[in-house]
């Protein structure tokens, strides 16, 4: 079977320091969403950028998660890279979104070898960009993916603050002025060493 032909959908392509950028800043993006760690069960957060150019930039608290499926060039038949295969406001959960060719290679890297026992991905476009927030649980619950559809407005504002604290970093790696998350400022902010949210209406 042929790999997802991306290319012919969004045109997209790694920045060429992919295998670098999601190692350069690891302590800096574990201190910067620490805090959303544990909060609805997640043990994992990554954000994928795609910008104007239609290249990807990914920033991980797990960073592993990513490098392998990139590092083995096996990213182009898992779904949840290419935004054009996400239905706005939906969960794509990751072991829906990879090639049956290689389901069970990206079910064992990306899940499997990180004890993971979900995971799953929105997207937000914002102007000309468009933001994967990836997110995965250890919890061994057997009700996780109705749990997690019957709060994706929070997973949304997760994946926004993240976005916010580690949008400096993101423009390190492109010519391109980045937009500011626009629901950013009005939704949830989570408060260190707390498991539940705080909402700012002002």
């Amino acid at each position: 079977m042929a790999p997802l032909n991306l290319n012919n959908s969004m045109n997209l392509k790694m920045h060429p320091k992919i295998l670098t950028i999601l190692f350069n800043h690891k302590n800096e993006i574990l201190r910067k969403l620490t805090d959303l760690r544990g909060l609805h069960y997640l043990d994992h957060i990554s954000i994928l950028l795609v910008n104007s150019h239609r290249e990807i930039i990914i920033l991980s608290i797990t960073p592993s998660v990513e490098f392998n499926l990139i590092a083995q060039d096996l990213w182009q038949f898992d779904r949840s890279f290419d935004p054009a295969q996400f239905s706005t406001g939906q969960l794509l959960f990751w072991d829906n979104s990879y090639t049956s060719e290689y389901y069970y290679q990206l079910k064992y890297l990306k899940e499997i070898k990180h004890n993971f026992s979900l995971g799953f991905n929105v997207l937000r476009k914002i102007e000309g960009f468009y933001l994967i927030y990836s997110f995965a649980t250890r919890s061994d619950d057997l009700n996780l993916k109705n749990y997690y559809q019957s709060i994706a407005t929070d997973l949304y504002s997760l994946g926004d603050y993240g976005y916010k604290e580690l949008r400096g970093l993101y423009e390190q790696y492109t010519d391109i002025v980045l937009p500011p998350c626009a629901v950013v400022d009005k939704h949830v902010s989570p408060i260190r060493n707390r498991l539940k949210l705080v909402v700012n209406n002002k």
